[in-house]
């Protein structure tokens, strides 16, 4: 996985023992819009599908996430924001197998590794914008 790439061997072993891997069927709520986030994941088989509230309050899927993935990111990079919620809900499409890190042992570990933490904090924000038009 690119994001974990350049952790060294015992940054990685200290991820991997707080790993726990958590399973879903089709159709489960991995992660509630307006839940408060307290883990990070990674997708290790399945396919999972991010969904927000359209205009008329109706869900609609905005991505799908795949194998080697993660989620959860944002109750990492607002931990501290009294009253953060998660703003989508993540259903499995497919059954799922997800690592699951509590947000204090990844936190341990992105405090110890900035670059890391600014790598995690761009890709957020690159899901999150908006996108610009293209021209066509």
């Amino acid at each position: 996985m690119p994001l974990l790439g350049e952790l060294s061997r015992s940054e990685l072993e200290a991820l991997a023992a707080c790993a726990r891997p958590i399973t879903f069927l089709p159709g489960d709520v991995i992660i509630g819009e307006r839940q408060k986030g307290d883990a990070f994941y990674i997708i290790t088989h399945g396919e999972v599908s991010v969904y927000k509230k359209g205009d008329d309050g109706a869900e609609v899927c905005v991505a799908e996430l795949g194998e080697g993935e993660f989620l959860g990111e944002s109750s990492l990079i607002y931990a501290r924001l009294l009253g953060h919620v998660r703003t989508a809900t993540l259903r499995a499409q497919t059954p799922c197998t997800l690592l699951r890190f509590p947000r204090r042992d990844i936190n341990a570990i992105l405090q110890r590794n900035p670059d890391l933490k600014a790598r995690l904090g761009d890709l957020h924000r690159n899901r999150t914008e908006p996108k610009a038009p293209t021209s066509g």
